[in-house]
């Protein structure tokens, strides 16, 4: 196990980067300026986008089924549901592009099941003193994540992140 080496990896906007003192992930391209115009520094305009989202649906869905337009209404809270639910997700979850090594407190991995879900890691770690999670997103199914998976796997362990099964 070599927990000085530097290792990365690609992730669903970018790279990221494990070194001995902090994981860095950068974001590249057109997924960059999505990233960036959407969350900014901080996960607060996302927040408020799902939010607004929800109300808006949930107001549409409430007009369409006071026109009797059930099934309309119905989608519409489906939508809405979906967007709260992002929403409450947004809690405790940083965008941070630096995690420093000695605040992290845990890494949980969550394995692939293509084509359905990618597979990500939960970084937990103290930012300002609250307890803070940072999604580490892998490459999705069509740019060939499955592939990407064990050597993200693989780079979490030998950087001491996570422990070796098996």
């Amino acid at each position: 196990m070599n927990a000085n080496a530097e290792h990365s990896f690609r992730t669903r906007a970018g790279t990221c980067i494990i070194t001995p003192e902090r994981i860095v992930l950068e974001r590249h391209g057109f997924r960059r300026a999505i990233s960036s115009l959407i969350y900014g520094n901080t996960i607060n305009r996302a927040a408020t986008l799902y939010g607004l989202i929800t109300a808006v649906a949930f107001g549409l869905g409430a007009w369409a089924f006071a026109q009797g337009s059930y099934i309309t209404g119905g989608l519409l809270y489906f939508i809405g549901l979906c967007f709260f639910r992002y929403l409450i997700m947004c809690r405790n979850t940083s965008v941070a592009t630096v995690i420093e090594r000695s605040s992290i407190q845990s890494v949980e991995v969550h394995k692939p099941h293509p084509p359905f879900t990618r597979g990500y890691f939960t970084v937990w770690f103290l930012e300002k003193g609250k307890k803070q999670r940072r999604f580490i997103m892998l490459p999705g199914f069509m740019a060939n994540g499955s592939k990407e998976y064990p050597k993200a796997l693989l780079a979490m362990q030998e950087t001491g992140l996570l422990k070796k099964t098996g």
